[in-house]
């Protein structure tokens, strides 16, 4: 075959840029905080060290095409399929890695191009030598029949021809000189990104090569992994088997984070984040092995399935990638559902010899394709392929490595069953990081790419944070927390602010069936627990048994009867969550409910007191009061936050609705928007709301200032102004995030603040690789001991170089390890010290009011990422009570967000 099918002239990007900064830059490194107890930690960030005197890089960026014909200069873009420019996900992910990894090899080794130990590559879009290929200044094209290379391969079928392309973007030079000039503006920026990739590469080129070689005996053992997406390496080899066809694999996640290492602040170095997790994915099988697994059933007659085996079928098998074999044929398809039909009653049209057909798909495999059926009465698998449905036997299907399972789309006990299989206590997450690094091939030298990645780990130093005073009506109370970081409430206290909103309550029951037990002792209890913390509530005025499907006529008749509260005990096997929720809102009668199991335990014995607490502490914020406020020795934050002389606001997450399974709509869908903070008639009360938006999903993520405007009109009609100074955290997930909120989004709401007022802007990041682990972990220990304690603070070492940034643990890790948050300040014009913004940040997660524990975010983002879970539950919920309509936003965003309903409006009412 030719090497170089067609030549053009090379395009050069330059790696210079202009080192003027943007408008806002993430705020710079302070000295670190040095209050609190010290202690000594592991991370999971290992060192990246230059080798001798490093590498002389030569940058490539990649484009890989596939077609049924010979590529030609005038091809039609129909006629080839773009493999690096298409968005690949779970499964299909892996199959484009290997696409690009076998054509890229086919290059490199059978035209002796360069040595491929010399050759960097990602398996996507970007590829890295330590020689320049011949062809300087030029591009590079090469055409390769795919039936001449060495084995047949059936991940290219059904195509004949592929193409790689290489476009050469510069040079970059990987050694100690280099790294210590990386600095935050645009041009460092930038250079630390391709830097940055081209470590990741080299410390998974083990795994790489692996997809690519799978057929030499030198490398079976680098095959054994699943290179799922570009951080992501799960070993294939000793899966744990768990119910319906699902497995669990044990897999590491590399990133590289520019960190100031250990010689402190003004210092740059190289470190890859390793952690291991357990990932369930949908087995690897043929999809009616799958089925059989799932359903319990042979599928050798007629009228052996019924609905609820297909609602099993599609919790496990819908949207997962499969391959289609049969006669020759060999197609990827992903699977929109499983439909109740077979193969016998199933029929379709078709155009045969120029005259419609119609057939069953048994008679179409039969007398068209060749095939008898071993299993005509299953059920089938519904595939869109040319804008047309097709329908397929669940056994030409094979299930593709890779399909991780949606938990959207399981039951509470599958769910149970994953989350307890998956944990990983402290000291067996560390000892598998080391065991996956090590089979990986992921530490020390690699000599070709010039570096070293070191055998152990950074140690750090943290320190452990005093927890807050906790004040309740007319007394502080200092407390020590207990091993899982709770408190408890003193005796006879009551809560700090109390509204007296209940004039007339009622009590159900929810079971379709009878009750075997009277809930009367519960609900004195209740009422009890109630006056006792300050509520003054009456009794209630009715209380019943009713069905499932009495739900709704129920809320009517509260509302005739002109009631505030309703509360619910329900069955345990009823799933009335999402549609009492939303009826809540539909009727706008407040509601709290507990699973029947709990109330029976209740009125069983006299334990369980914390349950009761718990649901009174839930009722007095929905209420709209406040449980307890805080106290710090030493700052003034939270007297500050107590009079209304600070607001705290936290902006959730953004909730996209499009990848929603069941949700089968065209057209636009719109994004749920989430935020909460202070702005109540009660100054430091916690309450939000979410928002409904008609958004692309990139604005979406810069809309804090829409929110900001929300905001300000809330607290307008608190009849309060905005304080001067604002806090606000964000959740956030990439550095693009990042780099458009400091850009526009913080401008913007600086923009609509007073002159003088002061802005503290924080990113918080949770899905991050960075784990902190005690020293001397003990295995027979519990998680809770295994864990690292509530209040601990790291904030040098593992640390950004260019970045005020912290990473706080304020909870423990009941199940499982902790993972602790990173807090990234991007804008701060009162210069606070890092002791002020690491106490600050420890106290609000004690502020979230439910339980007397802290929470893992800050109560005002916690809440806030609550009410955005909320507003997408009943939005869906709406969907599928009157039918998806996104016509009218405006319509929907007033019968669903809680601010245009007015019981609501100034209470916590998700709580």
């Amino acid at each position: 075959m030719d090497l170089v099918a067609g030549i053009r002239q090379l395009r050069v990007q330059s790696t210079s840029s202009s080192e003027s900064e943007p408008v806002f830059m993430p705020a710079k490194p302070m000295e670190a905080n040095p209050l609190g107890e010290p202690v000594a930690l592991w991370s999971n960030v290992f060192p990246v060290k230059v080798h001798e005197h490093g590498v002389k890089l030569y940058q490539y960026e990649v484009d890989v095409f596939l077609s049924k014909k010979p590529f030609t200069d005038d091809m039609e873009e129909k006629d080839k399929f773009v493999v690096t420019r298409t968005p690949f996900h779970g499964a299909r992910a892996a199959q484009g890695k290997e696409i690009c990894g076998k054509l890229m090899e086919c290059v490199f080794k059978q035209e002796e191009v360069l040595p491929w130990n010399k050759v960097f590559y990602d398996h996507h879009r970007m590829l890295f030598t330590t020689e320049r290929i011949d062809n300087e200044g030029e591009s590079i094209f090469c055409q390769i029949p795919l039936k001449e290379m060495e084995r047949d391969e059936p991940v290219f079928k059904p195509f004949a021809y592929g193409k790689v392309e290489l476009v050469y973007k510069g040079e970059l030079e990987f050694s100690e000189k280099s790294i210590s000039t990386l600095n935050g503006a645009p041009s460092g920026i930038a250079r630390a990104k391709f830097l940055g990739k081209f470590v990741e590469i080299a410390a998974s080129k083990y795994c790489l090569d692996g997809v690519v070689n799978n057929h030499s005996e030198q490398h079976k053992a680098a095959s054994a992994f699943l290179y799922l997406s570009g951080n992501r390496v799960y070993s294939t080899l000793n899966g744990e088997t768990l119910p319906e066809g699902k497995e669990l694999l044990l897999g590491l996640r590399k990133t590289f984070d520019l960190i100031e290492g250990t010689q402190g602040r003004g210092h740059v170095e190289f470190g890859i984040p390793m952690d291991a997790s357990k990932v369930c994915f949908i087995r690897a099988n043929f999809a009616i092995e799958t089925a059989k697994l799932v359903c319990k059933k042979t599928f050798q007659e007629p009228n052996m399935f019924t609905r609820e085996d297909v609602e099993k079928l599609n919790r496990v098998l819908k949207g997962a990638v499969v391959v289609a074999r049969y006669s020759n044929i060999h197609q990827n398809m992903k699977i929109d559902k499983i439909v109740m039909e077979n193969a016998c009653t199933q029929s379709f049209k078709t155009d045969l010899k120029s005259e419609e057909t119609t057939f069953t798909v048994e008679e179409y495999f039969r007398t068209q394709r060749n095939e008898t059926l071993k299993y005509p009465y299953a059920p089938l698998a519904q595939v869109t392929r040319g804008g047309r449905q097709n329908y397929f036997p669940l056994e030409f299907l094979g299930i593709m490595a890779g399909n991780v399972v949606h938990t959207e789309k399981q039951t509470p006990e599958i769910m149970s069953t994953i989350v307890k299989s998956s944990a990983m206590v402290p000291l067996a997450r560390m000892n598998a990081i080391i065991d996956q690094a090590n089979q990986q091939k992921v530490l020390g030298v690699k000599e070709m790419a010039g570096l070293i990645v070191e055998q152990n780990p950074y140690e750090v130093n943290g320190r452990i944070l005093p927890p807050p005073q906790f004040q309740y009506q007319g007394q502080s109370v200092s407390q020590p927390l207990d091993e899982r970081g709770s408190w408890k409430i003193p005796m006879r206290s009551q809560y700090a602010i109390t509204k007296k909103v209940i004039r007339k309550w009622a009590f159900f029951v929810v079971k379709d069936g009878e009750l075997s037990f009277a809930p009367n002792p519960f609900m004195a209890r209740l009422i009890l627990e109630c006056n006792a913390k300050g509520l003054c509530v009456p009794a209630f005025a009715h209380s019943g048994l009713i069905r499932s499907d009495q739900l709704e006529a129920t809320f009517q008749k509260l509302v005739v009867d002109e009631y505030d509260f309703a509360f619910f005990a329900m069955d345990d096997q009823l799933k009335l969550q999402d549609q009492l929720k939303y009826l809540e809102r539909k009727y706008s009668v407040a509601t709290q409910n507990v699973k029947l199991s709990t109330v029976e335990v209740i009125v069983s014995s006299s334990g369980r007191p914390a349950t009761v607490a718990n649901i009174v502490q839930k009722l007095n914020c929905k209420m709209g009061g406040l449980n307890h406020s805080l106290a710090r020795q030493g700052t003034q934050f939270n007297e500050s936050f107590k009079d209304g002389n600070i607001f705290v606001l936290g902006i959730g997450d953004v909730m996209p609705l499009g990848n929603t399974p069941g949700l089968e709509v065209e057209g636009n869908l719109p994004v749920v928007l989430s935020y909460a903070g202070n702005f109540s008639t009660v100054p430091n009360a916690l309450i939000g709301d979410f928002m409904i938006e008609n958004l692309p999903l990139d604005d979406a993520k810069i809309s804090g200032a829409k929110i900001f405007d929300k905001v300000c009109e809330a607290m307008a009609g608190a009849k309060r102004r905005m304080p001067k100074n604002v806090v606000i955290y964000r959740m956030g997930s990439t550095d693009l995030d990042m780099k458009r909120i400091m850009e526009q989004e913080i401008k913007e709401i600086r923009g609509k603040l007073d002159q003088d007022a002061r802005l503290l802007y924080i990113m918080v990041h949770k899905d991050h690789a960075v784990r902190f682990f005690k020293k001397n972990l003990v295995a027979r220990e519990n998680p809770t001991k295994q864990n690292i304690r509530p209040g601990t603070v790291v904030d040098t070492c593992v640390t950004h170089p260019h970045h005020r940034e912290f990473y706080l643990n304020a909870h423990v890790g009941l199940q499982g390890t902790a993972k602790t948050p990173r807090y990234t300040v991007l804008y701060d014009d009162s210069d606070s010290t890092m002791a002020y913004l690491e106490a600050m940040t420890y106290d609000l997660c004690f502020m979230h009011q439910i339980v007397n524990l802290p929470t893992a975010l800050p109560s005002p983002l916690r809440i806030a990422e609550e009410y955005g879970n909320r507003g997408k539950r009943i939005l869906l919920k709406h969907w599928e009570e009157n039918g998806v309509d996104t016509g009218n936003f405006q319509n929907l965003k007033q019968a669903l967000e809680y601010k245009y309903a007015e019981k609501f409006k100034d209470r916590r009412i998700n709580a």
